[in-house]
């Protein structure tokens, strides 16, 4: 009996400011654990939210959807070493999430955009505010999600009215992000190479490959023509 074992790997969440030209694809769905600044998911309804910050998290993902087994995505196992999900074929994408100013509800929140670049994605809409100087970047952005695959962008100038409470809400946010009470990386969880290994779908198309990991073994028999 023989068996075979990946590396398991981890990694540490990325600020960037140079992937505004990125363009992998990924819808998000997943429902991170509880804290104080949340994800923020888009409908029909116009949101109007600011854009205050070129520092956003950056994450590498799959995303899984074998029904009780396992749905939602995990953070890719590639960068410091090979990873189940890429050996399986589970697409990989990229994953940008960007504090905004949400003008309603007068807070923070932490939105998820896929790097894709598909007619009505979201990411090319807002890149050129994204891209704007600090003093310039002072614009309400209304987005709205039509369909399940298309975004809706308008824009105009933020009032003198909403400015102050802008300015207190990102002082607050940056004194937490600065006392490390943002924990990013909650929102997409990483699993080692034989925890994946071990959701039924994924072994199933792992031995298609030839691939064994952890658990998984196979008998050899040497008497076998």
């Amino acid at each position: 009996m023989t068996k075979k074992h990946t590396q398991t790997t981890t990694s540490s969440f990325k600020m960037g400011k140079d992937i505004l030209d990125r363009d992998e694809h990924m819808e998000v769905s997943h429902n991170p654990s509880p804290q104080k600044y949340g994800l923020v998911y888009f409908k029909k309804e116009k949101t109007p939210i600011v854009l205050f910050t070129r520092e956003y998290g950056v994450y590498d993902t799959h995303y899984l959807n074998y029904g009780d087994n396992f749905k939602g995505y995990v953070r890719c196992n590639h960068d410091e070493g090979e990873c189940v999900l890429d050996i399986a074929g589970i697409p990989r994408s990229q994953i940008f999430v960007i504090p905004a100013y949400l003008v309603v509800k007068d807070k923070i929140g932490l939105v998820p955009i896929s790097s894709s670049d598909h007619k009505g994605a979201l990411f090319p809409q807002i890149r050129p505010i994204l891209q704007l100087d600090k003093k310039k970047r002072r614009i309400v952005v209304y987005i709205s999600k039509p369909t399940p695959t298309t975004f809706e962008v308008q824009s105009e100038f933020l009032t003198n009215e909403f400015r102050s409470k802008l300015r207190n809400a990102i002082r607050e946010y940056k004194e937490d992000l600065d006392n490390g009470e943002i924990n990013f990386e909650s929102f997409y969880p990483r699993l080692s190479n034989e925890e994946l290994a071990r959701i039924p779908e994924i072994e199933v198309l792992l031995r298609l490959k030839g691939h064994e990991i952890g658990y998984c073994e196979t008998e050899e028999d040497d008497d076998a023509a």
